[in-house]
């Protein structure tokens, strides 16, 4: 008969009869692997509030090596329990268990901490003693080989200040894992090695000492590089990598990258074992080197970066495939030309433009930009497989929203290049309404301010954009008063941003004069508004005074003055009742308010 958990759980609290505990223990162990419903329940029951008070109180060993194997197995795949150990104040009496002289508790306490800290968790500064990380490298080189392997496993986790850096660099932390590495078998050798490649990636700082020390310890990871093992070659490419992170690299430096390393990385992007993890190495060394990345695509880095971009699907190896490709291409136009040649891979790249995670959003944009460097590939090749539609959607990104608002020429001019003006008007003729909005939204942002260059946006727009406003305002009327109110903000920019004969074809033009009084008389508050915008802008002081008196005369036969004497005494805004005395201000004698 299976006891009851809540059985279970009180009979830990029963210090009367340690074999009554044992048992509970172990059952209770035998429970929760692999039934994440039982660990929950168990969690409810405060098992852990128990066994933390076993492992405070407890001299009993076998007591001791049960209690921490529970704990781990509560803790494994459960970030609830791992919590509730943590808040428990249950790290410190585990701690203890290293320094216990039976190897097997030692064991357990080794794997329970893993199982705490898993996923890329780590504790606190505060929570590891120096004297419990000594303990912990010094059970690295200890001769029992599980001890040290579940030891070295966990260095990279505890090693996070300086002082605890400081502690494994006097005690020759990286020699002994690396001897630690050829001492043990091979299952336990790839582990070792992996180990090393996270700790040196925080603290490259360590191999580097490590290779000055001893220049034997170099050349063992060399070696590395003919492992039969895929995991020893790639792991061997990250301390390398390590060691030289952060430096301006020296001749021998880069020969090794050049001639060892690269062609290793490239050559394992088509091993199943580490295909996926490779490329966020790869792009760590090439970044920013044009002579390295040039080595990359000498190996037919892109083919295998590409291919596996067709087949990736988890969200990390899709970023650091986008991002190592968006690397290989910000200089390069022979790389971009391998890129685009290949148009399921531009589908990809787009694809990735729609991912739940912003991350990689960010970096397929940015392969994007280096894809549209060349002016003949933003014309031919992204402009074939619409580019214009995913990069608009993204317009509503949290993370990129108003990228040209109050951008600066550069930026806006950036956008330009990356966004013909024909595949922007095709999106305002869009049947979708939302993305007409988001066109236009960037549209009048790119507008918006003295930094947006009229040269630049004419070369741009090929002169056209006062008539794709127009028939904005027609095709929209008075169904989606949004659009309309879009429309209109994007001729009042226009009209404060251009010269007057910019202001004289705006007012020139029957369509938009035609609809001044309706958006006048609007319900809208905010169509109202834009609407005074525009006049104020159309007739500011300045300008000179035949134009003025022109585009006033246009303005009246129209009926625009009449309602804007009745909006500044009758409007129940006052905001609109002081920008209609503006406007009203302006029909008469040039004004001296500031554009908007």
């Amino acid at each position: 008969m299976v006891a009851r958990p809540e059985d279970l759980v009180s009979r830990l609290s029963s210090s009367s009869d340690p074999e009554s505990r044992l048992k509970a223990l172990r059952d209770i162990k035998n429970q929760v692997i692999g039934n994440k419903r039982k660990k929950r329940l168990y969690l409810q029951l405060g098992a852990i509030t128990s066994l933390v008070q076993i492992l405070e109180q407890s001299d009993s060993t076998q007591l001791l090596i049960q209690c921490t194997t529970a704990a781990g197995s509560l803790a494994y795949g459960s970030q609830q329990g791992a919590e509730a150990f943590l808040a428990n104040s249950g790290l410190e009496p585990l701690l203890r268990t290293l320094w216990s002289s039976e190897h097997s508790l030692v064991e357990a306490g080794l794997r329970t901490l893993r199982s705490i800290f898993q996923n890329g968790a780590k504790p606190a500064e505060q929570q590891v003693s120096a004297d419990a990380f000594a303990q912990l490298v010094m059970l690295a080189g200890s001769s029992n080989h599980n001890v040290a392997v579940g030891a070295a496993r966990l260095l990279p986790v505890f090693c996070t200040t300086q002082t605890q850096a400081n502690i494994l660099e006097q005690k020759q932390g990286i020699k002994m894992l690396l001897a630690l590495s050829h001492a043990v078998r091979s299952t336990h050798h790839d582990l070792v090695l992996e180990a090393l490649a996270c700790l040196t990636a925080q603290w490259p700082s360590l191999m580097r000492a490590a290779f000055a020390e001893d220049a034997s310890i170099k050349r063992k990871i060399e070696e590395q590089l003919k492992s039969p093992s895929p995991e020893a070659r790639f792991v061997a490419c990250r301390c390398l990598a390590n060691y030289c992170q952060g430096r301006t690299f020296e001749v021998h430096e880069r020969n090794t990258l050049q001639s060892q390393v690269i062609p290793t990385l490239v050559r394992l992007l088509g091993d199943p074992a580490v295909r996926f993890s490779v490329p966020r190495c790869l792009n760590s060394i090439i970044e920013g080197n044009e002579a390295l990345q040039k080595v990359a695509t000498d190996f037919e880095a892109i083919p295998k970066l590409a291919a596996l971009l067709q087949t990736a699907t988890a969200h990390t190896a899709l970023l650091d495939l986008l991002r190592t490709l968006s690397t290989l291409c910000q200089h390069q136009e022979d790389n971009r030309r391998q890129v685009l040649k290949d148009y399921a891979i531009l589908k990809q790249i787009l694809a990735a433009l729609e991912s739940s995670e912003a991350p990689v959003r960010v970096a397929a944009c940015s392969c994007l930009r280096g894809l549209s460097r060349s002016v003949k590939n933003l014309r031919c090749s992204l402009v074939d497989v619409d580019i214009a539609h995913p990069l608009m959607k993204l317009l509503a990104d949290s993370n990129l929203e108003n990228l040209a608002f109050r951008g600066s020429t550069t930026v806006k001019g950036s956008i330009m290049s990356a966004l013909p003006w024909t595949a922007l008007t095709s999106l305002l003729r869009d049947e979708e309404t939302e993305l007409q909005a988001k066109s236009l939204s960037l549209l009048q942002n790119l507008v918006h301010g003295s930094n947006t260059s009229m040269t630049q946006l004419t070369a741009w727009t090929g002169g056209n954009i006062l008539e794709e406003l127009a028939q904005v305002l027609h095709r929209t009327g008075e169904k989606d008063t949004s659009l309309q109110e879009h429309a209109m903000q994007t001729l009042g920019n226009l009209a404060g941003i251009g010269g007057e004969e910019e202001r004289d074809e705006i007012i020139s033009n029957p369509s938009i004069t035609g609809l001044l009084p309706t958006l006048l008389r609007s319900s809208e508050e905010r169509l109202r508004l834009a609407a005074l915008w525009l006049i104020i802008n159309i007739i500011p002081a300045g300008d000179q005074a035949s134009s003025l008196a022109a585009r006033r005369s246009n303005l009246q036969l129209a009926g625009v003055l009449s309602i804007v004497q009745h909006l500044k005494d009758s409007d129940p805004s006052q905001d609109i009742r002081e920008r209609a005395i503006t406007a009203s201000n302006r029909f008469a004698t040039p004004a001296e308010e500031p554009q908007a």
